[in-house]
């Protein structure tokens, strides 16, 4: 009798500790790290104007881009992707031909400005529209 009331407490205690235990939750001692921060080619996403108001560009999520140079309505479509966090490649067909404008742009982008250096250093900096 006393074996079996050993075995039977034994039992008890392994199906608690079995039990007990949380499963694909966190407990408070083990919290989930913070959400990362946007990457660049997230927050890209989306109409820009620059300062001058003569030029806006428009990321599309897939890798389309669009310029729009004032006064002409017509929007310059391309493509871009990002070869780094901040670098990336921009290519349009250039209207009325067969050739294409390519160019690397070094970019530095937050949620409400970006700012973009080509290979011959020329700065252009533009703000989101909203």
């Amino acid at each position: 009798m006393r074996k079996a009331a050993f075995f039977l407490v034994g039992l008890v205690v392994v199906c608690l500790t079995a039990c007990g235990k949380p499963t694909g939750g966190s407990s408070p001692a083990t919290s989930a790290p913070e959400a990362a921060a946007p990457k660049p080619a997230e927050l890209i996403i989306g109409k820009w104007e620059d300062e001058k108001k003569k030029q806006s560009l428009e990321f599309v999520k897939g890798g389309e881009i669009l310029l729009l140079i004032a006064p002409d309505p017509v929007p310059v479509k391309g493509n871009y992707k990002f070869l780094e966090d901040d670098l990336i490649e921009v290519e349009f067909a250039i209207p009325g031909g067969d050739k294409k404008l390519t160019d690397k742009l070094k970019v530095k982008v937050d949620k409400d400005t970006l700012e973009t250096t080509d290979e011959k250093k020329k700065v252009e900096k533009f703000k989101r529209v909203k």
